[in-house]
């Protein structure tokens, strides 16, 4: 959200905000924020629109506001519940306009039949998207009229077909090809192409589309020899895909730990790699921010939990989120 950063997770201070920067803190360019007095319990997902910021997680308490249960919003100066809250985990939210997705372990958004897993906030109340999906959602993409919604489900929406990712278009869902073998944890949407990070092997058939695959609108496709271990993060910026998560090898390249990009034709490692497992990435201009378990990145001292690589001048640069 212009030159801010948002960062979630279960870390307890921030360069320093020692009391207030509980599971959830801004980053201005130079300095740590604290969002009021932070969350009492972790946070899995971030979405900014605006001047509002949703926070979603485990959490019970967002600044001391009833029904703030694993969802809140943040206006710039107060902590806001949405509705009554959710009755479990929040593990991903996506936002187009005053729309706003939550995805999770969560059933019966509101009271309302059908909103298991997946629901819409409308900015007053709760609601399904149709039949819903089975099982726990992780990753949601909002593009144009269109919602993916990746996770451990199968038959979203009672479509056959529909396994493990699926699209709602507003009014009905829609299977992508015959889906995937195995959960989706991350998906990211670049014109008519759909990049789909998670722990399947299998994604229409496609050899190769091991953890990592393109959908077309029409069918799936590997990224070269895709990668060796699980996807949890994918950004997109122009030709470029980021992926981030528990691999160790890309496309056949050794330095290409635990973060990649993908140019279209060939993986590239972010030299030299990370030493743990990546859970987050986003990209804005030349500059990649990464989250996850590492420390010290590329031997930059601070460079803990999150890291800022810029693609111009490729150096992991630190800024500074305290150990958890």
């Amino acid at each position: 959200s212009g030159t801010d950063v948002y960062a979630g997770g279960a870390f307890v201070s921030a360069g320093g905000f020692m009391s207030n920067a509980h599971k959830v803190a801004r980053w201005d360019g130079t300095a740590w924020h604290a969002l009021g007095p932070g969350l009492d319990k972790n946070v899995s997902a971030v979405a900014v629109s605006g001047s509002n910021i949703y926070v979603g997680g485990t959490f019970h308490d967002a600044g001391g506001v009833l029904n703030a249960d694993n969802i809140a919003r943040w206006d710039g100066a107060n902590w806001h519940a949405l509705g009554n809250g959710l009755s479990d985990g929040v593990w991903d939210i996506a936002v187009s306009g005053s729309d706003v997705y939550a995805g999770g372990k969560f059933e019966n958004a509101g009271g309302i039949a059908n909103a298991d897993y997946i629901a819409h906030w409308d900015g007053s109340s709760w609601n399904a998207l149709g039949l819903g999906v089975d099982a726990e959602v992780f990753a949601i993409t909002v593009f144009g009229t269109d919602v993916y919604v990746g996770g451990s489900f199968k038959n979203g929406g009672g479509k056959p077909g529909a396994d493990y990712i699926a699209r709602w278009d507003g009014s009905a869902w829609h299977a992508l090809g015959s889906g995937l073998n195995l959960a989706v944890q991350s998906i990211a949407v670049s014109g008519t192409d759909v990049f789909v990070g998670g722990k399947f092997s299998d994604a229409g058939g496609i050899e190769k589309a091991d953890y990592v695959t393109r959908w077309d609108g029409s069918s799936w496709h590997a990224l070269g020899s895709g990668l060796d271990s699980w996807v949890y993060a994918i950004a997109v910026s122009g030709s470029d895909v980021y992926a981030g998560g528990y691999f160790t090898d890309a496309g056949g390249n050794p330095h290409a730990d635990k973060v990649a990009r993908w140019d279209g034709l060939t993986w590239h490692a972010l030299f030299p790699g990370l030493n743990d497992n990546v859970f987050a990435l986003a990209v804005s201009g030349s500059d990649v921010y990464i989250g996850g378990n590492f420390i010290d990145a590329a031997g930059i001292t601070k460079a803990d939990r999150i890291v800022r690589w810029g693609k111009a001048s490729p150096l992991y640069l630190p800024i500074i989120l305290s150990k958890n």
